[in-house]
């Protein structure tokens, strides 16, 4: 059955008539008769929740959000050293509790190259939602059949995930049900790839299925080794292999146990690129060479870059500068600007983060690395950096225009907040709310029973007749 033959979801369903996929099939749509003043009911029930919960998820807005940051190397990722630094100053913002979200900039770049795989991701991810309210409900033969799809999607398209953790997640909960099955053969299997790509997989992650584990653990070992080289065009792009950076190109990968594996590779400016590769059945030293295209609106990064580097350090981005254009270029809130300069052994590395609305620098720091044996030390203290530049309370400024009659004068704040009474939100609460009652009051006049008023057609089409 395909994923098609059963949609649930908006989104999936979407996929389907992308791909004008035979299976899907809409259920026709009942249609029943809703009397006028249940209708009226409705609205007003409606009304009232809206006037009272609008002020307090307005009030949420004060509270502290997360951001969507870019980093960009002001110097392109010209040469291994800056490329290498770059995946760890985003490893720095990811790996620390903040506001900070990392966006993936090649895709924002290469827009609608990757629809493919972007919607198989999104088709894994759906799935894999499905299967796991079924697990968790005890109900196994509900679960299979999306968590299945989910690892062949994510299998078709792994260079686009995020992390491997939603694929081994898919991978466990299929074997724990097969092996609540008493499929204990097809749960080993399936357990086996997990662990060829994350071998440390604990028993945690497989409740009940731990002799499984076990067994799959020593087939696994029982594995000759295997490697893959990977080599890109250009060069120094960094390499992914099972999700976890390796370095940039040219680069090795010993020691991998013989089965699937998963190849990715990443370059600003460049759309990514992925393999899928089967050390299995084919040769245990395995060599992988991808050619990486322009990113479809690289031109609009690179054109911008040489007005960053200017720019770079000073406290106020000009308005209409390349730093601020950032904003509209990447669809991003701020960005942590990064170069790195010198020889190998003693890099210096500078790192600015701009607020992309007023292109004001909230915070820089700079510091100097030995990177040139790439050791934890030089890692440890590039993310350091990163997390000293992140450790301020980022708030997204948004400039108010100032008030003609009541001007606060020099001295005040100008990002201060507008008065309730001047803002949409409080017309809107009143409008609703003044509509909510109103009905509230009349419907209760004008109607009494569970009977529609005469001259209301009750067929079933969802019409309300209105005359005048």
């Amino acid at each position: 059955m395909s994923e098609c033959s059963t949609v649930a979801s908006p989104v999936v369903m979407a996929g389907c008539f992308a791909r004008q996929a035979p299976s899907c099939k809409l259920a026709p749509m009942r249609s029943s008769a809703l009397p006028l003043h249940r209708l009226l009911a409705s609205v007003t029930a409606s009304s009232l929740f809206l006037t009272l919960t609008l002020p307090t998820s307005l009030a949420f807005a004060d509270s502290p959000r997360r951001f969507r940051v870019a980093v960009i190397d002001v110097g392109g990722n010209q040469d291994a050293d800056s490329t290498d630094i770059h995946y760890f100053v985003e490893k720095g913002i990811r790996s620390r509790p903040g506001q900070l979200d990392p966006s993936a900039i090649d895709q924002v770049l290469n827009a609608g190259g990757e629809a493919n795989d972007l919607q198989n991701i999104a088709f894994g991810l759906e799935s894999l939602t499905t299967g796991r309210l079924a697990f968790k409900t005890q109900k196994c033969d509900d679960a299979l059949e999306p968590l299945s799809q989910a690892v062949t999607f994510f299998e078709q398209s792994f260079a686009f995930l995020d992390e491997p953790e939603p694929y081994l997640e898919a991978l466990t909960l299929q074997a724990v049900c097969l092996d609540r099955k008493g499929q204990k053969a097809e749960a080993v299997a399936v357990l086996e790839k997990a662990l060829i790509v994350q071998p440390d997989l604990d028993s945690s992650h497989v409740p009940g299925a731990e002799t499984a584990l076990e067994q799959a653990n020593a087939k696994v070992r029982d594995r000759d080794l295997s490697s893959i080289a990977v080599s890109t065009r250009p060069e120094a792009s960094r390499v992914f292999v099972d999700g976890r950076y390796r370095g940039v190109s040219p680069a090795y990968r010993p020691g991998l146990r013989r089965g699937l594996h998963f190849v990715h590779v990443e370059r600003q400016g460049f759309a990514r690129r992925g393999a899928t590769v089967d050390t299995a059945s084919g040769d245990a030293d395995a060599k992988v060479d991808l050619t990486m295209d322009p990113a479809r609106r690289r031109g609009v990064l690179d054109s911008l870059l040489p007005g960053i580097q200017t720019e770079f350090g000073v406290p106020d981005a000009p308005k209409d500068g390349a730093i601020v254009r950032l904003q509209s270029a990447l669809l991003v809130d701020f960005a942590i600007l990064f170069r790195a300069n010198g020889g190998s052994g003693s890099k210096r590395v500078e790192l600015a983060l701009y607020d992309l609305t007023t292109g004001r620098r909230v915070n820089q720091v700079s510091g100097t690395v030995n990177w040139e044996s790439r050791d934890r030390v030089a890692k440890d203290a590039v993310m350091e950096l990163v997390g000293k530049l992140a450790d301020v309370a980022v708030q997204q400024q948004v400039a108010v225009v100032p008030d003609p009659v009541a001007d606060p004068g020099p001295g005040t704040s100008a990002v201060a907040g507008t008065p309730y009474y001047k803002t949409w939100w409080f017309w809107t609460l009143i409008g609703v709310g003044v509509a909510g009652v109103a009905a509230g009051i009349a419907v209760p006049l004008a109607l009494s029973g569970d009977e529609a008023p005469a001259g209301v057609p009750q067929d079933g089409n969802g019409a309300i007749l209105l005359r005048f």
